[in-house]
């Protein structure tokens, strides 16, 4: 196989690895907003920025690896 093909596939697989990964933690987020938001926690204000803070981390990181 050609190094090139290979290099092509590697790269396609990154993508991959970084739009799964990408899903997961919106995911993930979206069900701690509904479990906070639930559970009628009084500290919604604090938890729900702070969760949005952390995806936007997580997907910075994503992006960067």
């Amino acid at each position: 196989m050609k190094e090139e093909t290979k290099n092509a596939i590697k790269q396609e697989f990154v993508k991959l690895g970084k739009n799964v990964l990408s899903n997961v933690v919106t995911t993930l987020e979206d069900i701690v907003v509904i479990l906070i938001t639930d559970s009628d926690n009084k500290l919604d204000d604090t938890f729900i920025p702070f969760i949005g803070k952390l995806k936007s981390e997580l997907l910075e990181i994503i992006e960067k690896a």
